[in-house]
């Protein structure tokens, strides 16, 4: 089992970071988003808030208790996973990703930016949030995620069958008490500088597959 996190502020998303290693802690990430750049510092074990590097706009947290027997720890298969402009981190399993992916990808999350990616390379005026969505309607399985997209600025976070909370523009996959349910199966999106997120799509339907529509 793996944990997410995100939040405006570097010591409250350490905290969250921290509710979460509950859930396995062999290995962790902290994304930390700034104005021109982002920077990504994955490593074995546990993060320390002296790890973490001051004035970002917004920092995205991963832990990572593996779902399958690790060896060594290597930096390519640890969250999070990016392909082209979009990074990714993901708790849970998605058990259609070799399928989508036409073979062995490995780590199961590594589908996600890769199927992102493929897509806007097919159709590059493709609206980018309903892109997004559509390629969370062809996971199967118990997951949730973040999603961010380098050149828009943007954070998308989804969940189906598996527990995702926020507040304002915080989330967490354990809740420290002041989080609400992020909706099931609705991709809620917002900017660093956000206050607040938005509902990006509405649910069709929800049994393992999720579907949607942009509004």
């Amino acid at each position: 089992m793996c944990g997410i996190a995100g939040s405006r502020s570097r010591e409250s998303g350490f905290d969250l970071y921290q509710l979460n290693l509950s859930r396995g802690c062999y290995s962790s990430s902290v994304t930390c988003i700034y104005p021109n750049g982002h920077f990504i510092d994955k490593r074995f074990g546990i993060l320390s808030l002296n790890d973490i590097p001051l004035n970002a706009e917004y920092y995205l947290f991963h832990s990572r208790g593996p779902t399958v027997e690790t060896a060594e720890f290597n930096w390519d298969d640890n969250h999070p996973f990016c392909y082209g402009r979009f990074i990714v981190s993901h708790n849970g399993i998605i058990e259609n990703a070799n399928e989508l992916y036409g073979g062995n990808i490995g780590v199961d999350s590594r589908v996600v930016p890769y199927l992102i990616d493929k897509s806007l390379r097919y159709s590059p005026s493709y609206h980018i949030p309903s892109l997004v969505a559509n390629v969370v309607s062809q996971l199967k399985g118990t997951f949730s995620l973040w999603i961010y997209d380098t050149t828009d600025k943007k954070i998308y976070i989804t969940r189906n069958d598996t527990t995702l909370f926020n507040y304002g523009t915080e989330f967490s996959s354990s809740n420290p008490g002041y989080l609400i349910d992020v909706p099931q199966n609705q991709l809620l999106c917002f900017s660093p500088n956000d206050n607040t997120m938005k509902i990006c799509t509405s649910v069709i339907s929800t049994v393992n597959k999720p579907k949607y529509f942009i509004p």
